[in-house]
């Protein structure tokens, strides 16, 4: 059970984004346009947007977090990281740098 959490944590990124894009398909009656539909559009569909975007962000920076500590250890414990780890890690800095730059560019 302890392995699962690690592997978790270390993927978090990726199923973050995951998690948000199942929100958004589960979320998708409640994008609607027309003339029926408030200015502001349904709340339900904001609070599916924000949603997502915490589910992105929280899961970048738990994976880029958990990755960096992974790291850390296998350095410190004289262990050259596998090719698994440092795509993982370069996965999460990547998704990570892209969530910051779409959330501070916008």
């Amino acid at each position: 059970m302890r392995s699962l959490a690690i592997q978790t944590l270390l993927w978090a990124g990726p199923l973050g984004i995951g998690l948000a894009f199942l929100l958004l398909l589960a979320s998708a009656p409640f994008f609607s346009h027309g003339p029926g539909v408030p200015t502001g559009g349904d709340e339900r569909a904001w609070s599916a947007i924000w949603g997502a975007a915490a589910l992105v962000g929280l899961g970048c920076i738990a994976g880029f977090v958990a990755n960096l500590v992974w790291l850390a250890i296998a350095f410190h414990g004289r262990r050259r990281p596998s090719r698994l780890e440092w795509f993982r890690t370069a996965t999460g800095l990547l998704l990570g740098l892209a969530f910051a730059v779409l959330w501070f560019r916008g």
